[in-house]
């Protein structure tokens, strides 16, 4: 699989981040086996039921869990083992025979532990206002047309084509991070600090795992068609090669279109941001719900283009209901009594007066030092 380091800045692809990561393909099978010297069989029980309720596809193991990558499941979990008496039998034998002989699968029964996840699930169904284009990397030359290239649309192993978690990841961050600065008030590198403190909860950092879980957008209702583009020379401003004609014109390119319907994906809240120390980046990423549900973010490439425009169709938890306005949205959050838009728009303001003092105190003692 291709993947591509997104500027939290700009949005885009960094330049040369592109890279490939190898895993396995969803149904691979892993085995794992581990001794206890000792144990009860209460103990056993106890052990056997943390993994049958830990080994659900609620949880994940590896890197980029939080892009919905690493979902796992238990399965055929045995417990073998010798019991106390057959133990005995066998050191008061003579000897020769092997103790794994007397090895036996034991006959217990795992207890329900209740799993309890406080995480809000949103259903989001993105409707492209424009096509969305994400490359899957790799550029193909053509065949007749020497230097011309093309460049195919990401899909997964189903032939659907799909919004990579990362790069849906890119367009939340980023949107996240103009609200901020208009919300701020502020420009240069103070700025800049502050907006990267607020968003490290919500969507990771170097000191902090994200907070947010983002699943891959898959495209329902799909097909594509080849839309051909011209390169520009940057420094005379004309087409490069000196031709607009397809044929000749080595640095032309086409790329496949895809025409989708909508795309179908969820984010996952952690229960984290429902307590009142994190009501602030709550309220960040409602602002940025309300600028998705009202067809500000854009994803992918080609941006400026006219490619990545999109809104989105919301559901809350266990309803039904695709919520198609921003009104509609906070009455139905309202209704499920999650924490009032008041007060986490009152703790993000509190929230950035305090972060602007810290930033501000650090200029005025860096200035003191000079």
């Amino acid at each position: 699989m291709t993947r591509n380091s997104i500027n939290s800045i700009t949005g885009a692809t960094q330049q040369g981040h592109l890279f490939d990561v190898n895993a396995i393909k969803p149904g691979g099978e892993f085995y794992l086996a581990f001794a206890i010297p000792k144990a009860s069989e209460d103990q056993l029980t106890e052990l056997l039921s943390l993994l049958t309720a830990w080994g659900t596809t609620d949880n994940g193991l590896g890197r980029n869990t939080r892009n919905s990558q690493g979902q796992f499941e238990l399965r055929e979990i045995r417990v073998k083992g010798v019991e106390a008496q057959t133990y005995k039998t066998w050191l008061t034998q003579d000897g020769g025979t092997d103790l794994g002989e007397y090895t036996q699968v034991l006959p217990l029964v795992a207890q329900p532990i209740t799993y309890r996840d406080d995480s809000l699930k949103l259903k989001v169904k993105l409707v492209p206002l424009s096509p969305i284009f994400v490359s899957d990397g790799k550029n193909l030359k053509g065949k007749k047309e020497e230097g011309h290239q093309s460049a195919n649309a990401v899909k997964n192993s189903d032939g659907n084509y799909i919004i990579p978690s990362t790069s849906a990841r890119g367009s939340f961050r980023s949107l996240g991070r103009k609200i901020l600065l208009t919300l701020l008030q502020q420009q240069g590198p103070e700025a800049e600090a502050t907006a990267n403190n607020l968003l490290q909860v919500l969507f990771g950092g170097e000191k902090h795992a994200s907070s947010i879980t983002l699943t891959i957008f898959t495209a329902h209702q799909s097909e594509s068609v080849a839309q051909a583009f011209i390169a520009i020379d940057r420094f005379t401003g004309g087409v490069k090669g000196g031709t607009q004609s397809q044929a000749t014109a080595g640095a032309n390119y086409t790329i496949e279109k895809p025409l989708v319907d909508y795309y179908l994906g969820e984010i996952i809240i952690n229960d984290l941001l429902m307590k009142p120390e994190n009501y602030a980046q709550l309220a960040i990423f409602l602002f940025v719900l309300r600028d998705l549900m009202q067809g500000e973010m854009l994803f992918g490439g080609l941006k400026g283009k006219g490619f990545g425009k999109a809104k989105a169709e919301i559901q809350i938890g266990e309803s039904e209901t695709w919520l198609t306005n921003w009104q509609a949205f906070e009455k139905a959050w309202h209704q499920q009594k999650l924490p009032d838009f008041a007060q986490l728009l009152t703790a993000l303001q509190q929230q950035i007066q305090g972060q602007q003092t810290k930033e501000e105190n650090k200029k005025n003692v860096k200035e003191a030092q000079a």
